[in-house]
């Protein structure tokens, strides 16, 4: 019988779009349980239901798969869900994003990529600048467009946008994170009302006079 000539069908791009997130997803899975050592690109593969090939053909090795998918789930995960209208108002919606940065922040496997960072970080010396910020990152624009909106309101005054927004999540998520990693967590009702202090103080620490 003879064997068929017909070419093969290129993957559309959301197609494409399906296997980037599988490899990315089964990559990041296996660097967390069996660090850069113990994971293989073909380990990669099977967990990802890919040949090899597919992985070779994005990432030309251990090393640029590590960086690219580290750099992925410190910095480019969506917002677990939360959006919120800039056009709300500044107390309310600093608090959402308190409470979802604290949890994102808490989350035992953010927790875990934090450790895997840490441990390769003089292998991979590029990625340190992002280790202290992989648990408040994802935040940093809503806050700057909460803050913008309000300025342009006249109801805040704000000589580094970005400054203040990093600051901002850095009391209210990575402070009781830090104390959380060393058991030192606060109970539900203290940590709301640690960030109903901590928005309302820099709410007043921005507010225009």
């Amino acid at each position: 019988m003879a064997l068929s000539t017909r070419p093969r069908r290129r993957p559309t791009r959301e197609e494409s779009a399906v296997v980037d997130e599988h490899v990315r997803r089964a990559a990041i899975s296996s660097f967390l349980d069996h660090g850069f050592n113990g994971t293989t690109m073909a380990a990669v593969a099977q967990a990802a239901g890919v040949t090899r090939a597919t992985v070779y053909a994005r990432y030309s090795d251990k090393e640029t798969l590590f960086r690219t998918v580290v750099r992925w789930a410190l910095t480019e995960q969506p917002n677990v869900g939360l959006e919120i209208d800039p056009d709300t108002d500044l107390r309310e919606a600093l608090l959402l994003i308190a409470q979802a940065a604290y949890e994102r922040a808490t989350d035992p496997e953010t927790s875990r990529l934090g450790v895997l960072l840490m441990s390769e970080v003089s292998r991979f010396p590029d990625l340190a600048p992002k280790a202290d910020q992989f648990d408040r990152y994802p935040f940093m624009e809503q806050v700057i467009k909460l803050l913008s909106r309000n300025q342009e309101l006249g109801a805040v005054e704000v000589a580094d946008l970005n400054t203040a927004a990093e600051q901002f999540l850095a009391v209210v998520a990575s402070h009781p994170a830090r104390l959380a990693a060393f058991g030192m967590g606060r109970s539900e009702q203290a940590q709301h009302h640690y960030q109903e202090a901590a928005v309302d103080l820099f709410i007043d620490g921005v507010r225009a006079h």
